[in-house]
């Protein structure tokens, strides 16, 4: 027995069921925009249990934690089934539904565990997306899974209407399949909808076409997932104008001396003489067979030596290297995901790859084949490419893999994991490098700093959601290769990727998915034998629910040059925290090298100190803590602007803002720049709860959701400040920024109408600026001090996403130097007084000797004297007059 390392969690089920309205007016799977989350967790539902359930139908989703004994399980399907049903018809059927509703549709033994799934149907018709199954492992039940509909009523009409107006709709052509379905459509939480409906194939678009009896078209659901190759990659080997390498053309066709062969998986081949042969190779053979949209079938003509390899090269012609390059590219894949799984059958099925369609930067899978665009001069053959090949068949081989009635072809996760598949061939948690005829990655699985989180980075782009599982299962990869070496470690997160593929039918199932592919007892209540490992790998891209927790570094206190950081290790967990086992702050000045300190501990804080600098001086630095688990931990958390700055020494308030109240200041575009006080919807946006100092802080829409909204451009700006007297004049304020890729949106500080800093952009737009606390932020402003200096905000956003925009504290402009200025009311250095008195000559600021009613010698003072008595006089015969 094992300690348990399974939380009880809280995740979304966003089954496949659910349709939801699209922008156009058509209808598209709920689950290809954002999962949902679940209405609520029930403990003990069975001692022992957990189950979640779906937040738009109320039924339960997933239920886990023990299990009920079932012998001969694993040996008698029949049994299997009898028992999954009898379970399901007691715990899982939701409301409204029988258990014979549901047909079987899968019962079967993968890697010692067998799933039993049925499929949901009403009266003789498939319920679209209804689906339950169960997991035996060790003769025991231990996991049920549903996606299945409550309630499910509708009318049936009579006959079918033609798919005129359908057709035209998609503007396609369409094939009746001749199928009729149930089809669940979600108009708001819990108010779901059902329709009868007739399937069309729209075969050009790779849509299926849900149409109503009477012609009305539905909805309809895309076939295709296109992998996102639009920007610039060269990674050598891995694309078509780095290094090259010779790899086999394994079981390819070809003729020697004109008789027709078949080269080994080795790409080897021979004829019955000992001299030179001529060799016509092709892109056709028993694992891959290449389809080129551009025209013929690539060959040549070739001599073979006896002994000495044969290399068929076509280096300068893309069209031709395409196809040379999409069979080799393929048949790893195949070789790949055959040792994935060892037992599916369309691995034995030749594997159609189309390439030179004539459309760029692009790649796309219909769940099956595979299909590539020509190039650009933005983007390389993508059959040219190896990440998207492997990427693309990726795709394909989830399709394949999944167990019906259990796993689910969702949007939210089909990226992640191709990605992922691409990255586990290459070893490189870049994926896509050459694409763009560079060696940058079109997106990246292990980002330092920056890991995609559930749900906090949840899009409606599923190659960004998608790396919230991708990252997950890499930082699975990396840490199962640390405990057990590379090659057992691989093998083992390839088996609970595969797991994933078959029985998780979106994002949030997959943490559940993997703990039962790693199971190896039946009972998930003792745990799992890398259910730690899966935990932390999960928990940290936010997929093993609300409960987990893991070791943090919570943000660094300053005093003077002293700089600590306390690590928050949490306590009564099952898993064993991760552990800091050093830490370091590494700090420059300007444009200097930067240099580390070690920072040393006592107890869970650690602290260094600066090196004495110069008044003035501004610091940058970064935190950086290693842990046991061979990980690190930055500080800041941000990786769009990852050094903090200090300023060291002594200055004068010149002006400050505190917003203790609303400060009236000028604003511009239509976003309203609040005052607010703490609001813990912001948490939705990523804005603060609280302000930095002070219960009030300005910024955009604080009194909603906190977001900024779309298609705007604002900006807010402070009066104008006199800070001629200083030598120096720094602008100092706390900054709590959480806005998109400035290519997508833009945020600037702007002084006198001059942009100082905008926020930053990365080669794939995905470089979100998301603080995690309030930063502290310095400019020297002294070059603008000549004339009256006024700040400004800016936001520009785009139609799309929207995060919580600027927010800011404590504004102030602090002076160096300052300039000895008899009369400004300040008293300088040299100066004996500053201030409107009978005893201080504002033009010299020297105190006036008095001696009892005789006045100095000094001119100044006569002046002063008489002045201040041709004031007096004034005075009195105001007096007099009022």
């Amino acid at each position: 027995m094992r300690r348990a390392c399974v939380a009880a969690i809280l995740l979304s089920a966003s089954a496949a069921h659910a349709f939801v309205p699209d922008g156009d007016g058509a209808l598209i799977v709920a689950s290809g925009a954002q999962p949902r989350v679940a209405r609520a967790v029930d403990r003990d539902r069975i001692a022992g249990w957990s189950a979640v359930r779906d937040r738009d139908t109320g039924a339960v989703a997933r239920m886990w934690g023990s299990y009920v004994e079932v012998p001969g399980a694993l040996r008698d399907p029949a049994l299997a089934e009898r028992a999954a049903r009898a379970f399901l018809a007691q715990h899982v059927v939701p409301a409204g539904t029988r258990i014979d509703d549901f047909v079987l549709v899968a019962n079967r033994v993968d890697d010692g565990k067998r799933t039993v799934a049925f499929a949901q149907t009403w009266h003789g018709l498939r319920v679209v997306g209804g689906q339950m199954h169960v997991v035996f492992a060790n003769d025991r039940l231990f996991v049920a899974g549903s996606e299945a509909l409550p309630n499910v009523t509708a009318i049936v009409p009579r006959g079918r209407a033609p798919s005129a107006r359908a057709a035209a709709w998609v503007q396609t052509p369409l094939r009746a399949t001749g199928e009729r379905v149930v089809l669940p459509i979600v108009r708001g939480r819990g108010d779901i909808e059902y329709r009868v409906a007739d399937v069309f194939d729209a075969t050009a678009k790779s849509w299926d076409v849900y149409v109503a009896p009477d012609g009305t078209p539905l909805a309809r659901r895309s076939r295709v997932y296109h992998a996102a190759s639009t920007l610039q990659l060269d990674v050598g080997e891995r694309h078509a104008t780095g290094a090259r390498s010779n790899v086999a053309a394994s079981e390819a066709q070809l003729t020697v001396d004109g008789a027709a062969a078949t080269t080994g998986t080795d790409g080897s081949f021979s004829w019955g003489t000992n001299v030179a042969a001529t060799v016509v190779p092709s892109v056709a053979g028993s694992r891959v067979v290449i389809v080129n949209e551009a025209g013929p079938l690539a060959t040549a003509s070739l001599t073979a030596q006896p002994g000495q390899p044969v290399v068929w090269s076509a280096a300068a012609d893309e069209l031709v290297d395409a196809q040379l390059s999409a069979y080799a590219y393929g048949t790893i894949s195949k070789a790949i995901g055959r040792r994935i799984s060892p037992t599916l059958a369309w691995l034995d099925q030749p594997l159609a790859i189309h390439v030179n369609i004539d459309q760029t930067c692009n790649a796309f899978s219909t769940g099956d084949s595979i299909h590539f665009f020509k190039a650009s001069a933005e983007c390389q053959n993508s059959a040219r490419v190896a990440d998207i090949v492997h990427h693309e068949f990726g795709h394909s081989f989830h399709n394949q893999s999944i167990i019906q009635g259990a796993g689910g072809f969702d949007s939210s996760i089909v990226e992640g994991v191709a990605d992922f598949f691409a990255a586990n061939v290459s070893g490189d948690s870049g994926i896509g490098r050459g694409l763009g005829y560079d060696n940058k990655a079109v997106r990246e699985l292990d980002p330092i700093g920056s890991e995609r989180v559930y749900p906090r980075d949840v899009t409606a782009v599923s190659h960004t959601t998608g790396l919230i599982i991708g990252g997950a299962l890499w930082d699975l990869r990396e840490q199962m290769i640390a405990k057990l070496g590379e090659a057992p470690g691989i093998a083992a997160t390839e088996r609970i990727f595969l797991g994933i593929l078959q029985r998780a039918p979106d994002l949030t199932m997959t943490y559940t998915a993997a703990l039962v592919a790693d199971d190896d007892d039946g009972d998930l209540g003792n745990g799992t034998p890398h259910g730690c490992l899966i935990e932390s790998a999960f928990g940290r891209h936010g997929l093993a629910g609300a409960s987990f927790r893991e070791t943090r570094l919570l943000a660094p206190v300053i005093e003077g040059q002293h700089v600590s950081v306390t690590v928050d290790t949490p306590a009564g967990t099952t898993c064993a925290p991760a552990a800091v086992t050093a830490m370091r702050l590494s700090w420059h000045t300007g444009e200097n090298v930067p240099t580390d300190l070690a920072m040393t501990a006592a107890g869970a804080t650690w602290s260094a100190d600066l090196p004495a600098q110069p008044d003035g001086t501004v610091v940058q630095f970064q935190i950086v803590a290693t842990l046991d688990t061979s990980e690190t931990l930055l500080l800041p958390d941000n990786p769009a602007d990852p050094l903090y700055q200090l300023f060291l020494g002594n200055a004068t308030e010149i002006w400050c803002e505190h917003f203790d109240a609303d400060p009236g200041w000028k604003q511009t575009g239509t976003v309203e720049w609040d005052v607010a006080v703490s609001n813990p919807a912001n948490n939705a946006s990523g804005d603060p709860t609280s302000a930095f100092a002070g219960t009030t802080w300005l910024g955009t829409d604080l009194r909603a959701d906190g977001r900024y909204r779309a298609d705007i451009l604002t900006s807010i700006q402070t009066p104008a400040i006199d800070a001629s007297s200083y030598g120096r004049v720094h602008l100092q304020f706390r900054r709590w920024l959480v806005i998109e890729d400035a290519a997508l949106d833009v945020a600037t500080v702007r002084v006198n109408g001059t942009q100082l800093w905008a926020n930053a952009t990365n080669d794939t737009d995905s470089l979100d600026h998301i603080d995690r606390e309030w930063r502290f932020v310095d400019f020297d402003v002294t070059r603008f001090a000549s004339t009256p200096i006024s700040v400004a905000w800016t936001l520009a956003s785009d139609p799309l996403r929207q995060l919580g925009g600027w927010n800011l504290d404590e504004i102030c402009l602090v002076g160096l130097d300052k300039q000895q200025v008899c009369g400004d009311g300040i008293l300088d250095v040299g100066e004996q007084c500053d201030e409107v008195s009978d005893d201080c000559d504002v033009v010299t600021c020297r105190r006036v000797q008095n001696d009892g009613g005789c006045c100095s010698a000094s001119p100044h003072s006569f002046m002063s004297m008489l002045l201040g008595l041709l004031l007096i006089q004034f005075v009195t015969i105001f007096a007099r007059r009022r």
